[in-house]
């Protein structure tokens, strides 16, 4: 029971943060989409991407190590 308590604290701490990026992800890809600035969001989705990517390995590495 212990572990189960452990993991889902973990795993909502995952999601706020994978939240907030979508959160501030979307406000600055519909900025620049409505001035028109194409490569800009393009931009912004790579580094998105990155980020993601980035974030889910560290926790994964957690998750694993801990396991």
């Amino acid at each position: 029971m212990a572990a189960y308590s452990a993991f889902t604290r973990l795993d909502a701490f995952y999601w706020d943060i994978e939240s907030a990026l979508d959160v501030a992800i979307m406000t600055m890809v519909a900025q620049n989409n409505g001035v028109g600035k194409v490569d800009r969001v393009k931009r912004i989705a790579l580094v998105d991407l990155a980020l993601y990517f980035g974030i889910s390995a560290v926790i994964g590495v957690i998750y694993y190590v801990f396991a």
